[in-house]
């Protein structure tokens, strides 16, 4: 497993200009670079529909990019946000990514919430937003997270501990709500207490050791050879993988 989700087995479906660093903006070339590799990894369902071919392309799209930025400081204050996967190499968060729906969901955010890092340490909320294609749950959203610690290893490298997983936030469609809500009489206190209910539930666990383990223990666990305003590139160091973030938030 990678180190994005280590316990998942469900499979369903114009910012500022950026800089490399807080001193040095990107150059002309790193700007050419970061377009073509966008091109390249457009209309790819997130790396699923890719051959080797294209996935050699998107590789020497991505080599290139990097090496506009080679040597550069990755300015860490940058990583703080929600950060959705636009294309992954990975095999497991492929499997959640596909295009076609496992058990009728389809998969609308599958990314990462970093909190900012203070003194090289931080938190971080790996995310898998579902949603259902049935006709009655159609639209019904229902959230994966799984929280962990992140540290800053040094000038490239991720470390991430994980602690604890959760299932819940579920966000009722259209359809639902209207069988929950009728217009027609009779509908009482419980049919808005469902869907209070329902919007609430949460149910999860924590990871074995995580709460006896402390920052000094965690792994190198991605190298971060991209990150501006909008754009994060990751290489997994255990598992292999790539990983390629859009800000969505």
């Amino acid at each position: 497993m990678s180190f994005l989700y280590p316990v998942c087995a469900v499979r369903p479906a114009g910012r500022p200009a950026v800089r490399a660093s807080a001193a040095a903006p990107f150059s002309n070339d790193t700007e050419i670079a970061k377009k073509r590799f966008l091109g390249a990894v457009r209309d790819t369902q997130r790396g699923k529909q890719t051959d080797s071919l294209e996935r050699g392309e998107i590789e020497e799209a991505q080599v290139s990019l990097e090496t506009t930025v080679a040597g550069e400081r990755i300015d860490w204050s940058l990583l703080a946000g929600t950060w959705d996967v636009v294309y992954t190499t990975a095999r497991d968060v492929r499997g959640i990514v596909g295009e076609e729906p496992f058990f009728s969901c389809r998969s609308r955010v599958v990314g990462q919430r970093y909190g900012a890092p203070v003194n090289g340490l931080g938190r971080v909320t790996n995310i898998i937003e579902l949603e259902f294609d049935v006709p009655f749950l159609r639209g019904t959203t229902v959230s994966i997270n799984v929280e962990a610690d992140y540290k800053i290893d040094n000038i490239r490298s991720i470390g991430l501990l994980f602690k604890s997983a959760s299932v819940g936030q579920i966000q009722p469609g259209i359809p639902f709500q209207d069988a929950l809500t009728p217009a027609v009489l009779p509908r009482g206190w419980w049919n808005l207490a469902v869907l209070n209910y329902l919007r609430d539930f949460k149910i999860g666990f924590e990871f074995p050791g995580a709460s006896r383990a402390t920052e000094t223990v965690i792994p190198p666990s991605l190298f971060v050879t991209y990150l501006d305003e909008d754009m994060f590139i990751g290489r997994a160091q255990q598992g292999g993988g790539v990983y390629v973030y859009r800000r969505i938030e």
